[in-house]
């Protein structure tokens, strides 16, 4: 009968210590994620893996974390675009006319939103507020880029191997460097041309 007792009471207490575990956890959660900000809106085209939970950075500092990615479903409007609402800590003020950017811890690291504040300000961002973002480059943008600056470099190079241009002319045209070279001869025997009024 005693042990019986014994394990119930022991069955009980780790019970209560879950539960409580539980509940001191889901308290921690909550009150990071919602329980002291208040709702900030972010508008972007693309937000380039920005996720639930992506911290907010304002001039380099968190300050806050978004809590939901959706894409706004506007009938009318042609181009698609990601609506972010992120809390913000109740003890910071965004200014109004501040920028967004999504940037990147490291260089391939996790997604976040950087908050750039304007150099003057009257006034501040009131709750459930949208600040229009500035959309990240994408890899690919910076693909094609190179792939047009290496295709540019190829057409150069071939104008200047096949003589074509200003440039390739200087480089390749004998009559050219001869009638430089005479030039440069007649003025060594006579500098007082470079004097003379036409």
């Amino acid at each position: 009968m005693q042990r019986s007792s014994l394990e119930f009471k022991v069955g009980l207490f780790v019970f209560l210590a879950i539960v409580i575990l539980g509940v001191f956890i889901f308290k921690i959660g909550n009150l990071k994620s919602y329980g002291v900000g208040y709702p900030l809106r972010f508008v972007f085209g693309h937000v380039s893996g920005v996720k639930s939970g992506s911290p907010i950075r304002f001039a380099g500092v968190d300050i806050g974390e978004v809590s939901k990615v959706r894409i706004i479903d506007s009938p009318g409007s042609k181009k698609t675009q990601v609506e972010v609402i992120a809390v913000i800590k109740k003890s910071l003020s965004i200014p109004r006319g501040s920028q967004a950017y999504v940037n990147t811890l490291g260089l391939l690291g996790e997604k976040y939103i950087e908050i750039i504040p304007p150099d003057e300000f009257n006034s501040f961002l009131k709750p459930n507020d949208s600040i229009i973002g500035t959309d990240p480059v994408l890899m690919q943008d910076w693909i094609d880029e190179g792939q047009k600056v290496v295709k540019d470099l190829g057409e150069l190079i071939h104008k200047l191997k096949t003589a074509e241009g200003t440039i390739g002319k200087l480089l390749y045209d004998d009559r050219l460097y001869q009638e430089l070279e005479a030039l440069v001869t007649d003025l060594r025997h006579n500098p007082w041309k470079l004097f003379q009024k036409k």
